[in-house]
């Protein structure tokens, strides 16, 4: 059966004054978490984030957050029981009872999955309200959603810094969605977001209901932290969206812009999709708003669609989802994003080079 989505359209002078697109949204990259891709792990790495997972994740979890800090430790959320689970690896040399990261470890040096000894594991829960749960995978799912790439700084072609660091001290991950925070958890949103969760774990660990009631009564005020866009007027979004929009369309497909043709921005709409790859399938149910460039009839002909751009913004952080030509091919920016693909100019040798996929736009 096929889906009728009605939308809701808004007209927009093309010739809308231009403003920096920082005007409303400043963003600093350690501000966001940085999204997890396993594809780009070392085996060795991999195994280890594996038996983390599988040991410390609840096989029922909404969400989850582990910290490996100090001992290998986490939250989630268990959906059937309906209950906060706080896991901990007992850890004592002593007791020759290892961390998951050395038992894994010296299985691998020694080349031999016969030494690895499953480490013990301590499991603590606590009951909570489907409401509280709701508003808590609502945080997790925002905050993995707005989850940024840290964009590289160049001189003369050439890397000179990137704000990023490879631990892996704090990661979360909702349904088929990863993330982590920066060794020092990062500033801002981010580090309310790990300073949240790293309590929460601490309150269900400690039997403490009084911390845990306290702790998720400002569960709200830290997911509107990633809620940028929420943040503006109507009239500021539309001028955002079709700025970006513009942009992003003048990079990508110069030739198709037309002087003086309005753009359409639509109503908010909720993500979905049939391609079933992480990458994309992490974002299912993300709200996103499109900006439509049409043309006049002499370019009509050329075109395969009846729009010059479309372009696709996530409605939480105004970040770039992908672009589609009239013309029949589509950009999509996950892997860099456009943020990134922007600081290295469009070209080859860019950190790293745009990937182009065909994708279909169902929504629209």
């Amino acid at each position: 059966m096929k889906r009728i989505v009605v939308l809701l359209l808004t007209f927009l002078p093309i010739n809308m004054m231009a403003q920096p697109l920082e005007k409303w949204l400043t963003i600093g990259p350690q501000e966001w978490l940085i999204p997890v891709d396993l594809m780009e792990l070392n085996p060795d790495t991999l195994t280890y984030e594996q038996e983390l997972f599988r040991l410390m994740v609840p096989e029922n979890a909404s969400f989850a957050g582990i910290f490996t800090y100090l001992n290998e430790c986490s939250i989630a959320y268990d959906s059937v029981a309906h209950q906060l689970v706080a896991s901990e690896v007992i850890s004592s040399r002593a007791k020759q009872t290892l961390s998951i990261d050395l038992n894994v470890e010296r299985a691998l040096r020694l080349h031999d999955k016969s030494e690895y000894k499953e480490p013990i594991i301590r499991r603590h829960t606590m009951d909570i309200s489907d409401d509280v749960a709701t508003r808590l995978i609502h945080l997790w799912d925002v905050a993995i959603w707005t989850a940024k790439e840290p964009v590289p700084k160049y001189h003369d072609g050439q890397i000179v810094n990137v704000e990023i660091s490879d631990g892996t001290d704090y990661e979360f991950v909702a349904q088929r969605k990863r993330a982590r925070s920066t060794l020092d958890g990062g500033v801002g949103r981010a580090k309310d977001f790990t300073d949240f969760a790293t309590k929460l774990e601490a309150a269900v660990r400690k039997g403490d209901r009084a911390q845990v009631t306290k702790l998720t009564e400002n569960v709200d005020s830290i997911t509107q932290q990633f809620l940028v866009m929420d943040r503006l007027t109507e009239k500021e979004r539309n001028e955002y969206l079709v700025n970006l929009a513009r942009e992003v369309s003048e990079n990508i497909a110069p030739e198709w812009l037309q002087g003086g043709v309005l753009p359409k921005v639509s109503s908010k709409q909720k993500y979905f999709t049939t391609i079933n790859r992480p990458f994309i399938q992490r974002n299912v149910g993300r709200e996103f708003y499109s900006v439509t460039f049409y043309y006049d009839e002499a370019t009509k002909a050329k075109l395969k669609y009846d729009y010059a751009t479309y372009v696709r913004i996530w409605a939480d952080n105004g970040d770039v989802d992908s672009i589609e030509s009239g013309a029949g091919w589509a950009a999509a920016f996950y892997d860099p994003s456009y943020e990134r693909a922007k600081a290295g100019g469009f070209r080859p040798g860019g950190i790293p080079s745009m990937k182009f996929r065909s994708l279909s736009f169902p929504s629209k």
